[in-house]
């Protein structure tokens, strides 16, 4: 697999109030044959800052939520903000390698972000970026 010139896209899904207390997942499907790496996942357009170590959001599968991306705590991402694995954390960092579980994505395989919430406040965009193979 080659990523010298990846396809390289952002998904974006709609602002979630993760106060809710509920969990919500979206599905991503890359470019058919295509293996993908995980670059980064986060929030984004923070409206509300989130206020509990129980709003998460992850990469994984419908069997196994955090199979690529392990749960990323969102707690401390003021209004205004956006908090994502890459701002929180560098490449060679632990913390960086115990989110980033297995970032290599494969072909064909429907891969879900899921976000889990708590009754505290927190509004934002969940996002992934992946580097699809090209």
């Amino acid at each position: 697999m080659s990523y010298d010139r990846p396809n390289r896209l952002t998904y974006t899904f709609p602002a979630l109030d993760w106060g809710d207390n509920n969990s919500e997942s979206f599905g991503i499907r890359g470019p058919k044959g295509k293996k993908g790496r995980l670059i980064d996942y986060g929030v984004i357009g923070v409206t509300e800052a989130f206020t509990s170590d129980n709003m998460t959001i992850s990469v994984g599968t419908a069997t196994d939520p955090d199979a690529f991306g392990d749960e990323f705590i969102l707690n401390g991402a003021a209004a205004g903000s956006a908090k994502t694995v890459r701002s929180t954390y560098a490449e060679h960092e632990q913390g960086f390698k115990n989110h980033m579980v297995n970032p290599n994505l494969p072909a064909d395989t429907d891969i879900v972000v899921t976000m889990t919430g708590a009754s505290a406040a927190g509004i934002g965009t969940p996002f992934v970026v992946i580097d699809w193979d090209w």
